[in-house]
């Protein structure tokens, strides 16, 4: 990790400047069809914050495993649970499917990981690695939106495809940062990597926007669940069964 002297200010600020901007846009890009729950996201946003400004050390992700696994783990656990109950059906039926692509956008902030690895605050490698699966799952999605045709059987298959790469990749990246924190019992990579997503604003990442990737990647699939069944007919629903 580099010093306090060795900084590099300015590319540390533009480092923080595309994770805002992009947080931002995450924000924006919320669908309008989710009416009051809208409203939800800021709000486990600004909670996320004060409790990583204000928790006692013994309970902050930076020392508490359990927290951190909490932190990282639980959003989206809940989410894929109250999906499966039934408890967001009515949202994600009226929601377009095409709302959930710009929501993405936010993976943009992947980029971050890149220019870490070039600062060497993060291992160059584990940068690269980390800002491809989320720049490429946002590109894709920003394809996928601008050639919106889903009743095109090529068009599902990418979407498929996308959905389960950009998964797949917010998945690894939860993993990867696990294997970095000294507190867990797996230890396979450098602590400074658990260090440097413990700092601000960077701790957006592990603790909202890669549990929102995961929560987006299931209610896309989920989506797509709700329009085969409304297509397909009960009496071949039954036989599927």
């Amino acid at each position: 990790m580099p010093t306090w002297d060795d900084l590099n200010w300015f590319d540390k600020l533009f480092r923080d400047a595309l994770i805002y901007a992009f947080s931002l846009a995450g924000f924006f890009a919320v669908p309008a069809t989710f009416g009051r729950w809208r409203w939800f996201f800021p709000g486990w946003f600004a909670a996320l914050n004060l409790f990583l400004l204000f928790a006692p050390a013994s309970f902050h992700p930076r020392d508490n495993p359990v927290t951190y696994l909490a932190l990282v783990h639980l959003p989206w656990i809940l989410f894929c649970l109250s999906l499966a109950a039934g408890r967001f059906r009515e949202e994600m039926i009226r929601t377009p499917l095409r709302s959930f692509l710009p929501w993405t956008a936010f993976r943009f902030t992947g980029a971050a990981y890149m220019l870490a690895g070039v600062a060497g605050d993060l291992p160059p490698r584990f940068g690269a690695e980390m800002a491809a699966g989320e720049v490429l799952t946002a590109l894709g999605a920003v394809a996928l939106w601008a050639a919106y045709r889903p009743d095109d059987f090529w068009y599902r298959g990418l979407l498929l495809f996308w959905n389960a790469y950009g998964l797949t990749a917010a998945l690894a990246s939860g993993v990867r940062m696990a294997l970095a924190n000294p507190e867990l019992p797996f230890l396979r990579l450098p602590g400074s990597i658990h260090l440097y997503f413990m700092g601000f604003p960077q701790a957006w990442l592990p603790f909202f926007w890669a549990p929102l990737s995961i929560a987006v990647h299931m209610a896309v699939f989920f989506k797509l669940y709700l329009e085969w069944s409304a297509a397909t007919p009960a009496p071949i629903q039954e036989a599927s069964k």
